[in-house]
């Protein structure tokens, strides 16, 4: 883990990076939340807004623009922008351009359930099945892909430079989702390409217009 520190100026919402994962973690519980009607949520509300306009959401674009592209950019909050529970449900406030601004998952928890959803080719994770009481779900929602609240449980993560394997297994050990999600490939401008054989192998030589934090290239 690299040293703390955020570029927010502040630690309601905040990122840091772990090897090639780089998390941004956001406060969610503010003004424009449909739940925000809670007593208990006034003297808590988030300064700097919770919506898509807000100064907190301003702050997310621009450090995942400057985020190191070669890492993956893994959104956390609390509040989930797409969920099936009939408990809390989808929170519409929260529910950013994340997949324009970069990111390669979002994580949420809020609703004590397991679902695995998709919105515009970027993966949602509601999981709050670590131990508090169970959450009852309702009609699934058309983001949803999988759901399950039968029992507790936990994920576990498989990272590397280009995929992201998941998966939730409850604490009797049983694996009851898994999913792959693959890093975006980004295109480089090719300048010169020549292939020659040399004792039965081919030999590839190619240059391109400048790129940088490279860790390899796809020729398909």
């Amino acid at each position: 883990l690299t040293p703390y520190s955020t570029s927010s100026g502040n630690e309601r919402y905040y990122d840091f990076v772990w090897e090639n994962i780089h998390f941004f973690v956001l406060s969610t519980y503010g003004n424009g939340l449909t739940e925000y009607t809670f007593p208990r949520h006034n003297n808590y509300g988030e300064p700097d807004g919770v919506t898509e306009n807000s100064i907190q959401a301003q702050w997310l674009q621009q450090a995942m623009q400057n985020a190191d592209p070669s890492h993956w950019k893994i959104v956390v909050t609390h509040h989930p922008p797409y969920s099936s529970s009939s408990e809390h449900g989808s929170e519409p406030a929260v529910r950013w351009p994340f997949k324009d601004w970069g990111a390669d998952l979002v994580l949420c928890g809020h609703d004590h359930t397991y679902e695995r959803l998709s919105s515009g080719g970027l993966t949602y994770i509601v999981n709050g099945l670590g131990g508090e009481s169970i959450y009852p779900f309702g009609s699934p929602v058309p983001e949803s892909q999988f759901r399950y609240n039968a029992d507790y449980g936990a994920m576990l993560f498989e990272v590397y430079a280009d995929s992201i394997n998941f998966t939730f297994i409850t604490r009797t050990g049983l694996t009851v989702d898994e999913n792959t999600i693959l890093k975006d490939i980004i295109p480089v401008e090719l300048i010169s390409f020549t292939a020659t054989i040399e004792n039965n192998n081919v030999l590839l030589l190619w240059s391109t217009a400048a790129e940088t934090n490279n860790m390899g290239f796809l020729i398909q």
